[in-house]
């Protein structure tokens, strides 16, 4: 789907959508009802919200975090903007087990 939705960034009209996944053989009646059910469009606006407040500027965006047992949420310790190679990711994640294990 993001390959197709890079090579036609305008063909985002609903009806695009389907034809998108019908081309990529998608169960279309679980896509149909993804597209128009409540609580995905509110998780998804709610992502939307919260990417630029820790400083999410584009895509692709990686974002290394943990899980706050005590608040339930996750908590975003670093970000990895753009593609970037593997031991980036390795490296930054390496290095943030060290410091959570040395408090």
């Amino acid at each position: 789907m993001h390959d197709r939705l890079l090579r036609e960034p305008l063909a985002l009209a609903e009806k695009d959508l389907v034809a998108h996944a019908q081309a990529l053989n998608l169960d279309i009646t679980t896509f149909k009802s993804c597209l128009v059910d409540a609580k995905t469009t509110a998780s998804v606006r709610e992502q939307m919200e919260e990417a630029p407040k820790i400083g999410v500027q584009g895509t692709p965006v990686f974002v290394i975090g943990v899980k706050e047992a005590n608040e339930g949420k996750n908590k975003a310790l670093r970000l990895i903007q753009g593609a970037q190679p593997f031991e980036v990711t390795r490296t930054t994640s390496a290095k943030l087990v060290i410091k959570r294990r040395v408090r």
